[in-house]
């Protein structure tokens, strides 16, 4: 659960207000560079379905706004 916090935080800071559900995306991604299975020379696109407004106070407790 740690690491979609981190993601979501991570995500935040670029401007991207991606519930947490949306933000297991980025988490992933992040575990598969660090696991060499992607590679940073690699184009990679995640799709955010979900914005941050559906999810507003669970964003604030992750924001900690």
């Amino acid at each position: 659960m740690e690491a979609v916090r981190k993601a979501t935080r991570g995500l935040a800071a670029r401007g991207l207000y991606a519930e947490p559900t949306s933000a297991v995306a980025a988490a992933a991604l992040t575990h598969f560079v660090e696991g060499g299975l992607v590679t940073p020379e690699q184009t990679t696109v995640l799709v955010l379905t979900g914005s941050g407004l559906k999810s507003a106070e669970r964003m604030a407790e992750i924001l900690g706004t």
